[in-house]
């Protein structure tokens, strides 16, 4: 680790990238383009003490040189705080993927979502120069933003409740989905989900009613992610299954048989007993990953047919597995020991309650909670086909696999 980003905003709850040339220039390993791009990117983070905040990130190589990982706190480049937002405190955020990349959708604990649009100058390299750096971090030049009276950098656009319980997931409709559309679709779409258990589309011009809502049961939906390869949501839920919701309508009217329901709701249930705390859709959009409380992490393909049989199966890539009791270790497990285990990540028609069965008479253990995979990431398709897989959990430890252009 070469940069550490210091702030005063207690824990994150959630931090992305924005997607712009820096990021992935980086992120590809495009070393003659990335040495002379003067930042690493825009970082927007949702902070425990109600704010959101932006940073530039400068790159290592300008910062003074140190024998040891060095601690950076700039001053944010904009920030807005819960004051804002009439008390709502922010826990997601998600930059819009389409240029210019200059909105900041902002998901909240009170159910309720905002958009923000980023000044234009404030994405310009402020803050990369390593004096300014220095001196931000001197405990006097932080800004307070907690106390600030006006958003700085962001001017909020609109603000509004999407449902009544906590937001789990916010995304914007992927970059392309609906670039075929006279209006642009994909720069006013995006989902909302959480404890409700309501999926909602919404568009930004009218925040009175969402395109388009779908009940699932009363299990919270903790994470989401848009597919484009067919186009549709996939949802981790709580009752440890995996959820696809179609939306792609000519898909739809070609699975459709006479005297049938309409097939948009598909269903994988988890072969352990732990919730799916975290999917996250591969930049091509036909793959997931996700991960959970067994901590082992999954990749499928996204196959959203009405027969099972068309259906391939999910490979598990790696995990952590707990050994030795309490005071034991975690030890990285392979792919290779997962799948002659058959344990874990592989999808199956066993349901919840018959697995906790399998385990109670089959001498089975509950995984331990150092296991348990909180975030999956992907990082841009390097021009190999290939892409970074980011893993986070419970124990602390941040584990970066390079994954290879999934074909099957």
């Amino acid at each position: 680790m070469a940069v550490a980003i210091g702030h005063n905003g207690g824990l994150t709850w959630h931090c992305k990238w924005c997607p712009t040339e820096e990021t992935t220039a980086m992120s590809t390993n495009n070393t003659s383009v990335a040495k002379f791009l003067p930042r690493l990117g825009l970082l927007a983070a949702a902070l425990g003490d109600g704010t959101v905040q932006v940073w530039s990130i400068p790159q290592a190589h300008t910062l003074p040189p140190r024998s040891s990982m060095y601690v950076a706190t700039p001053a944010p480049v904009a920030f807005l705080s819960s004051r804002h937002l009439n008390g709502s405190m922010p826990n997601r955020v998600d930059w819009l993927p389409d240029r210019p990349h200059d909105l900041l959708l902002i998901g909240c604990w009170d159910g309720t979502v905002a958009i923000a649009k980023l000044d234009s100058t404030s994405s310009e390299c402020v803050g990369t120069d390593v004096a300014m750096i220095e001196a931000a971090a001197s405990p006097g030049s932080i800004i307070n933003t907690t106390r600030a009276t006006r958003p700085v950098g962001l001017h909020l656009l609109c603000h509004f409740p999407a449902e009544t319980q906590p937001l789990r997931a916010v995304k914007w409709l992927p970059a392309g989905a609906g670039s075929s559309s006279i209006d642009y679709a994909n720069r006013f779409m995006f989902l909302t989900v959480g404890h409700e258990a309501t999926i909602r589309v919404w568009d930004s011009r009218d925040q009175f009613s969402p395109l388009f809502y779908h009940q699932l049961t009363t299990a919270s939906v903790l994470d989401a992610a848009f597919t484009t390869d067919p186009l549709g949501i996939m949802m981790a839920v709580e009752d440890a299954t995996l959820r696809g919701l179609l939306l792609d309508s000519d898909v739809v009217n070609e699975q459709l048989t006479p005297g049938s329901k309409p097939p948009v709701m598909f269903v994988w249930r988890s072969k352990n007993t732990g919730a799916i705390l975290t999917v996250a859709t591969h930049p091509k959009g036909k793959h997931v990953a996700y991960a959970g409380e067994d901590g082992v992490v999954g990749l499928g393909r996204v196959v959203m047919s009405w027969h099972s049989r068309k259906r391939t199966d999910h490979v598990p890539l790696s995990a952590m597995k707990a050994e030795g009791g309490p005071a034991g270790v975690l030890r990285v497990v392979t792919q290779q020991e997962l799948e002659q285990d058959d344990n874990g990540g592989v999808y199956s028609k066993q349901n919840v309650r018959d697995r906790a069965e399998a385990l109670r008479l089959g001498g089975g253990v509950i995984p331990d909670a150092a296991q348990i995979v909180h975030k999956v990431a992907w990082g841009p398709v390097g021009s190999d086909g290939a892409a970074w897989l980011a893993v986070g959990g419970a124990s602390g430890i941040l584990r970066c696999q390079i994954v290879k252009d999934p074909v099957n």
